[in-house]
């Protein structure tokens, strides 16, 4: 019999996980031998990974390092020809209790459109090995898609950069469709993967991101007039910035001018795009954090490391979060573009997207936005 836990690990985590190393190895080790396990606290609405896939048709084994996969897949979802799929995934870690966000999250708004691009994570650890393409290219995951495989064998090893993976963590995949109309349909798809990071060994290769303005903050494109830039979260007549594209030295303050109120939450999201045959397209750096007030002091968060922990007045502004008038005092720093990395699709122009938003203590939406780029260069030292 065919767990459904178990081939897919091999094709998700690998799809969006192996290819993003850096410099450290790491090996997942799964902590339920059926490998899937259902997203807790769901609605019924919401379905497991045999929601689907039917994988009565297939076999694997496995040694709970790597994963040999035979056989078929039948898609099972019952949804719409024309339908938009949008793809989340996320690596979650436990810590004091509760799961924490990491920054590999990737969220991918129409799936199917890339599903056998070549470029793509899935492709080269899971669709590259689909038989028949060409005869289901474009049904995506329609229901009564058979996807036939030739075997193959996907690797649990994999290398990420210096960042804190080892001990308990989860990954998250989350499927929604679309109709024609941009409304969500009744039913998606939500399954977890449980297990351990432990370090194997580590190699290095050395990365620098030249950014392409002095000014170094742009405004997002084609954004309404409501969405605002750099300047409308920091009043930053304060504050200097001095740099030689490799580096930045900041001294100074910031005063925060962001319009919000009290209580309210913010959200905050950022993402590296790599711009690629015309576009600018995701990749797998990218963070969500529902609620970044409560943390934005913990030691243990990147924000902190490479930030705010050169906030002298940490104590007198540590509850105000970004409300207007909160004046944050810096000794000076440096934030330096080097770092480390090892067989990623980093090379090139890339550009780094930050976006906040608030939501009052009923949940609506603040009327006005914050979204910033810097955009630059990866280049290999």
């Amino acid at each position: 019999m065919w767990s459904p836990p178990k081939f897919v690990y091999k094709v998700l985590i690998l799809v969006l996980l192996a290819r993003q190393s850096s410099a450290i190895k790491y090996k997942f080790s799964l902590e339920n031998e059926d490998i899937f396990t259902n997203c807790p606290n769901k609605p019924s609405n919401v379905l497991n990974v045999s929601g689907l896939f039917d994988t009565s048709d297939s076999t694997f084994k496995t040694d709970f390092v790597s994963v040999r996969f035979s056989g078929n897949l039948t898609c099972v979802w019952n949804i719409q020809p024309g339908d938009r799929i949008q793809l989340t995934f996320e690596i979650k870690r436990f810590d004091r209790g509760s799961w924490q966000p990491t920054v590999f999250n990737m969220h991918v708004r129409d799936f199917c459109a890339s599903l056998y691009e070549k470029e793509q994570y899935w492709y080269k650890f899971w669709s590259k090995y689909i038989i028949n393409k060409e005869q289901v290219r474009e049904k995506c995951i329609l229901p009564g898609t058979k996807f036939i495989h030739e075997p193959f064998d996907v690797d649990l090893l994999f290398e990420a950069q210096g960042l804190p993976l080892i001990g308990p963590h989860k990954l998250v995949f989350t499927f929604k469709a679309f109709d024609t109309h941009g409304v969500e349909r009744e039913t998606s798809i939500c399954f977890e993967m449980l297990g351990e990071f432990q370090r194997l060994q580590s190699s290095a290769i050395k990365h620098k991101f030249i950014p392409e303005n002095e000014d170094i903050f742009t405004d997002c494109p084609n954004k309404p007039s409501n969405v605002h830039n750099f300047n409308g979260l920091f009043d930053t007549s304060e504050s200097t910035f001095t740099t030689d594209f490799v580096s930045v030295r900041f001294t100074g303050n910031f005063t925060c001018v962001w319009n919000i109120h009290p209580g309210d939450r913010i959200q905050g999201t950022f993402e590296i795009k790599r711009f690629d045959r015309g576009s600018w397209q995701p990749t797998v750096f990218n963070m969500h954090v529902r609620d970044i007030c409560p943390t934005l002091y913990e030691k243990e968060q990147y924000w902190y490391k490479y930030w705010l922990k050169y906030v002298i007045n940490k104590e007198q502004v540590r509850e105000k979060c970004f409300l207007p008038g909160t004046k944050l005092i810096y000794k000076p720093f440096d934030i330096n573009f080097q770092f480390e990395a090892q067989g990623l699709p980093i090379t090139g122009p890339h550009k780094l997207v930050f976006t906040f938003k608030a939501f009052d203590t009923n949940e609506i939406e603040r009327e006005t936005s914050i979204c910033f780029e810097i955009l630059g260069e990866f280049q290999r030292l």
